[in-house]
């Protein structure tokens, strides 16, 4: 027998991480993709009607076990905003391990930020309508991830999130600020998500 170009072996040996209790022989799936539409709608305040759609795929691959790859994509509408919410998570297994790499980002001109002025000295405003800024806020979070089981996971990597305000309204159109943020990010969850970040903004 004569390896074609780009052969590898492995000689590790391999155990099937879900036999099936009859047919032991048979591994897991590992062909084909799958693709699921999502419609969301909801309301909220600030908000208001909140409304969009997505997907998401898996794909199977040959030992890469329980997927060899994700990605979920969604884009969402606030009448209260009149903006979008857009959201990216993919992830990649690299190996037949649990070593994973992701990307996670995203672009929001709908969160909630509010402006109440500068010191004690800011007069107070019963309308929390004129308190809310327009802020749109950008965010990447490149990371590899791993973890010795399915109930724990271990992420690190850079991640990058910079936001701007314009001029928004009353209160908040005296300030108009542009924030970047860096950090060097690693969390480790057991079963729960713990984030140790180091952070530089501007």
């Amino acid at each position: 027998m004569k390896r074609g170009p780009g052969t590898k072996v492995n000689d590790r040996e391999w155990t099937n991480p879900a036999p099936e209790k009859d047919r032991p022989w048979l591994e897991p799936r590992n062909y084909g993709h799958w693709t699921v539409p999502m419609i969301e709608m909801w309301w909220q305040p600030n908000q208001a009607l909140m409304v969009g759609g997505g997907f998401t795929r898996t794909a199977w691959g040959f030992r890469k076990y329980p997927w060899a790859d994700t990605q979920a994509f969604t884009l969402l509408y606030s009448t209260g905003y009149n903006s979008v919410r857009a959201s990216y998570l993919g992830q990649w297994r690299l190996s037949s391990t649990k070593l994973l790499g992701t990307v996670n980002a995203r672009f929001s001109g709908i969160e909630n930020r509010n402006f109440y002025g500068f010191g004690n000295e800011t007069p107070n405003v019963e309308d929390k309508a004129l308190h809310m800024t327009e802020t749109n806020e950008y965010m990447i979070f490149p990371p590899s991830a791993t973890g010795p089981a399915s109930s724990s996971s271990c992420t690190s990597g850079p991640r990058r999130r910079s936001s701007r305000r314009g001029a928004g309204t009353a209160s908040s159109s005296r300030s108009r600020s542009t924030g970047a943020g860096s950090s060097a990010r690693r969390a480790c969850a057991p079963g729960s998500s713990t984030t140790r970040a180091a952070a530089a903004s501007a």
